[in-house]
Formats: structure tokens, C-alpha cells, sequence
């Protein structure tokens, strides 16, 4: 499409700067797309988004893209964020959720136990396999780290103090993870580097 029209007419600069751009979003979805784990194909995104914006703002870029295209690469980053947290550790959390008001104290501990475990399984699974993911620098590292445990360590803390409400000292024997554990895993997602 571009060299059509650069070939029948001379464009301005700003047409091109767009059509380019337009490209370069185009292709990043795709190539995110081509991933079989949409959480990995999210963090790709997030990894070149941040890139253009590091190098936009490094290289004086803001003027040949523009505000409004550095806006939308910027709130795609946040949407792209917000994806991966929901595609992977939302999950997590979710499995964190009780509705055990009206339940039988009995009844209550053993859906307890049954989700902690089910939490300690997936959550170490996730662990281990992001902790071998790459992200650009270590900025970016911290920020989708914040991310995940502003979901994450709030949910896993009221489930745990819940369960203590009615397990007592007895809940240590279940409990696989600790709070300061459970940053320390996050602490270590993403740590390979090129």
C-alpha cells in the first residue's frame, strides 16, 4: 500500500508517518496473535510498547509520531497490561474468592484447604513458567510486578486470614506460602535476560 502510493503520488510526510504507524500496530497484534499462550502474546506487546516509548521520548520522536499516536501506544500498553493480569493472575486470585457465609463450619474448612491447594498448584506453576519470561528492562519489570501483586497479595491475605478465623494455629499445617513468600516469588518473575 505504501510504495503504490508513494510510486502514483508524493504523499505528505504526515500520511506516511500515519500509514506507518498504522502498520506497525497491525503487525504487532498479529505477531501477538501468533503466540499458542495469549498471556505471552500480551507481555510481547507490553515489551514493544514500552519500547517505542523509551526510544520515542530518547530520540526526540515526539514530533514525527505525534501526541495522539504516543496516547494510543500508551493506552494500548495499559490495555495490554490489564489483559495479561486478567489472563493469567486474575485467575489466581479468583480462585482465592469465598462465599461461604451460610456454609456448615465443616463444610467451609474443607473448600478452604480444597482452594488453597488448588491456589499453591497453579500459583507455583505460574511461577516457575514467567519467571523464565523476558521484559525490556527493569523498570518495566517492576511495574508488571506492582501490578500483579496489587491484585494478587490482597486477595491471597484475606483468604489466608480467613482461614486462620477457622482453622486457628491449626491453618499453618495448610498453609504453603506465606505473604512475604508470595512477594518473593513475584519478586523473581521475569529474570531472563538477553
Amino acid at each position: 500500500m505504501i510504495r503504490r502510493s508513494l510510486k502514483d503520488e508524493k504523499l505528505p510526510q504526515y500520511v506516511l508517518i500515519a500509514m506507518i504507524t498504522d502498520l506497525l500496530d497491525t503487525s504487532l497484534e498479529a505477531i501477538s496473535r501468533s503466540y499458542n499462550d495469549s498471556t505471552f502474546g500480551y507481555l510481547f506487546i507490553i515489551n514493544n510498547r514500552r519500547f517505542i516509548q523509551l526510544n520515542s521520548k530518547r530520540y526526540g520522536l515526539k514530533p514525527i509520531f505525534g501526541l495522539d499516536w504516543l496516547h494510543k501506544n500508551t493506552t494500548e500498553f495499559q490495555q495490554k497490561l490489564e489483559l495479561y493480569r486478567r489472563s493469567s493472575w486474575n485467575k489466581i486470585a479468583d480462585i482465592l474468592k469465598l462465599d461461604i457465609n451460610e456454609a456448615e463450619p465443616n463444610v467451609a474448612v474443607e473448600l478452604m484447604k480444597n482452594k488453597l491447594l488448588s491456589f499453591n498448584e497453579h500459583f507455583d506453576d505460574i511461577c516457575n513458567f514467567q519467571a523464565t519470561w523476558f521484559v525490556l528492562n527493569e523498570e518495566l519489570r517492576k511495574h508488571i510486578i506492582k501490578s500483579i501483586g496489587n491484585v494478587l497479595l490482597p486477595a491471597y491475605g484475606n483468604f489466608i486470614s480467613r482461614f486462620q478465623d477457622f482453622l486457628g494455629n491449626h491453618a499453618y499445617k495448610y498453609i504453603k506460602h506465606g505473604m512475604v513468600d508470595v512477594q518473593h516469588r513475584l519478586n523473581n518473575l521475569f529474570l531472563v535476560r538477553e
